[in-house]
């Protein structure tokens, strides 16, 4: 272990086991997170052995292999049936610990076979099904970077700098030729299997349906992200950035809950004026998949009713990603309300809400719907985020003749009755109201503490109409100093720094680990279609090419490249007159390599050594030293005559 003690001394050169562990501890690191923490401890006991033992012996592989079956049941043995290995998270995980077990053994016997050598590359591939993510590409892309830069130490026996600079420029020449396979190369499409295995994914906060009316009931105050839109315009204006989930029609007292049964299907809607996006969904175990209102179409395995309501057909337990077309109108198209409907939305309890029901005595029914919400505004409610006086055995009138303060849900909720007490049809809709705030140029982020509820009220000349309830609420002291504190912790330019990194993220997910099938044929189509795409498209790689090119620019030193190789030229004009010439194609190691194998001449090996050195450390002192050896080794080798020396 000298050389890891001394890694910082660039003279050193790694040996093939160094190069394995250095490779092994890179591709290792992330599987840190996932495995069993008695499995962690287990792989760091084996690490301290190999640093402080002497020697290994027979009986220490014998303790390992015992401790490491030991640590394997301990970590499985809730899990370790079929039922439990079918979750593709568990499954992977015990094969890492396996690999743990094995790879660990095979080290202490200090051997190196191909099981050891290919070890590295199978970590580096099981980690992508625990980091699907740009962070875990960043870092593949870093550790084939430093594979690669190890085995150029390794070969070219010179300091660390010289490799990392080789390394560097054949990275930077290999990129235009990966993004160009990378676009062109047939994908294989897996977007519908799953290979036997059940999803576990961290679950986002989802709708589940219904709209509960307790304090908590729909605030969820967590900044995590639910779901990411892409716009190929401008984002809509605030007004219009509702994001529809369930419809709730019956007022069960202390929730809100949808019709028993499906309503019909939506029918064809022509999508010529739609506003089209994507939207990619993060797992919240529910049916609900959300567009902006009004959505005019649903994706493959998914249902869109006449409320424009979608749902999947199964559970949202994986990202999904899907193409979304809306209609932005406040109005719902107008067309003939259904009889259930109807019924269903001009229910409420008199009993119950007697005190609503004596307040809208006072409604003038002939000032229509903006009369009703001057009647609603004149009530005086406040919005908070905290209200206190709000009872779900009577909610409505507890919220309006109360404390008069709550939010989203009380309001909308109240409204509803309150419309339905004046005779219109109500419904409350939950879904998502998008924060402007959280967007980078067409990119917009919506996150859990975004839910939302508001009122849609049916009007015969028009459709169904949204309300925004809230809007006609006071602001309350609290929620005014809740503003100002997020005002003032909020820094404008942390804000703008984290959308950016997310959007660039966005894009990069997009394009690069979601980057399927059918989108390289719509890139393809696109290239065919549209002669500035194509333009595009030369002009990046034409980025990429010059960018390699300098990058191979500050690698390549022609003056040390030709200071060494007249050093070496003694050696080589020698060689050529005894039968052995250097072809083109043949690097100088190659070529020395294959002259040592018919003469096995230990010189030439330091020869190549120091060629290697010189060429690539360009010192000086190198540079004399294999000019001294080469010109002793030309006269140690004199010829006789003209005819060639046998060595």
């Amino acid at each position: 272990m000298r050389f890891y003690k001394n890694l910082h001394n660039t003279n050193s050169t790694p040996s093939q086991q160094q190069l394995v562990d250095v490779a092994l501890v890179l591709s290792i690191l992330p599987h840190i997170f996932v495995v069993k923490p008695v499995m962690v401890i287990y792989l760091f006991a084996g690490v301290l052995f190999l640093v402080f033992a002497k020697q290994t012996k027979t009986r220490h592989i014998l303790v390992f292999a015992t401790f490491g079956g030991l640590a394997l049941a301990f970590s499985f043995y809730e899990t370790f049936t079929f039922v439990g290995l079918r979750k593709l998270d568990i499954f992977v995980s015990f094969l890492i610990s396996l690999l743990f077990v094995a790879v660990l053994l095979q080290r202490l016997t200090k051997k190196i076979n191909f099981y050891l050598l290919f070890s590295p590359a199978l970590f580096l591939a099981l980690s992508y099904f625990f980091y699907n993510t740009i962070m875990m590409l960043f870092y593949a892309v870093l550790v084939i970077f430093s594979f690669l830069l190890l085995l150029l130490w390794h070969r070219m026996q010179s300091s660390f700098m010289a490799a990392f600079k080789m390394a560097l420029s054949i990275f930077a020449f290999s990129i235009p030729s990966i993004v160009f396979l990378f676009m062109v190369f047939p994908r294989i499409s897996f977007e519908t299997k799953d290979f036997g295995f059940s999803g576990s994914q961290t679950i986002r906060t989802g709708h589940d349906g219904v709209m509960h009316m307790g304090n908590d009931a729909l605030l969820v105050p967590s900044k995590r992200v639910v779901m990411e839109l892409s716009f190929d315009k401008e984002i809509p204006r605030p007004d219009q950035l509702y994001l529809r989930g369930s419809v709730l029609y019956i007022d069960k007292t202390d929730h809100w809950a949808p019709l028993e049964r499906d309503l019909p299907p939506l029918g064809f809607k022509p999508l010529d004026d739609a506003l089209s996006y994507r939207v990619t969904l993060y797992p919240h175990n529910k049916k609900w998949i959300y567009f902006l209102d009004h959505p005019l179409k649903s994706p493959e395995k998914t249902t869109i009713d006449s409320d424009h309501v979608v749902k999947s057909k199964n559970n949202v337990k994986k990202i999904m990603r899907y193409d979304g077309y809306s209609n932005l109108s406040d109005l719902i198209e107008k067309k003939q309300i259904v009889q259930k409907i109807e019924q269903h939305s001009k229910e409420y309890d008199p009993v119950r809400d007697d005190k609503l029901y004596t307040y809208m005595k006072e409604y003038n029914h002939s000032s229509g719907l903006s009369g009703l919400i001057d009647h609603f505004k004149n009530l005086n409610l406040r919005y908070s985020l905290q209200p206190s006086g709000i009872d779900t055995k009577d909610p409505i009138d507890s919220f309006l003749f109360g404390d008069k303060e709550g939010y989203c849900v009380h309001f909308a909720s109240a409204f509803a009755t309150m419309a339905r007490m004046a005779g219109f049809s109500s419904r409350v809709v939950t879904g998502f109201k998008a924060d402007p705030t959280n967007s980078y140029d067409n990119y917009l982020v919506v996150r859990e503490e975004d839910a939302h509820a508001w009122v849609e009220v049916y009007m015969e000349s028009k459709g169904w109409q949204r309300i925004e309830t809230t809007a006609y609420a006071l602001t309350s002291q609290d929620q005014q100093q809740n503003t100002q504190t997020k005002e003032q912790t909020t820094n404008p330019l942390l804000h703008k720094l984290n959308l950016t990194y997310m959007y660039v993220r966005y894009t990069i997910e997009s394009w690069v680990l979601d980057y399927t099938r059918s989108k390289q044929m719509q890139l393809l189509k696109t290239l065919l279609e549209d002669v500035g795409a194509v333009l595009k498209l030369v002009g990046i790689f034409a980025v990429l090419i010059v960018f390699a090119y300098l990058l191979r620019q500050l690698s390549h030193d022609k003056k040390g490249t030709h200071k060494a190789y007249e050093a070496i030229k003694p050696v080589l004009k020698k060689l050529k007159k005894q039968g052995f010439s250097k072809e083109d194609h043949e690097t100088m190691e190659s070529f020395l390599d294959r002259v040592y194998a018919k003469t096995e001449d230990d010189t030439l090996l330091e020869i190549k050594k120091l060629y290697n050195q010189a060429r690539y450390a360009d010192k000086d002192d190198l540079k004399t030293e294999l000019e001294s050896v080469s010109k002793l080794w030309y006269n140690e080798k004199k010829l006789v005559g003209n005819n060639s020396e046998k060595i």
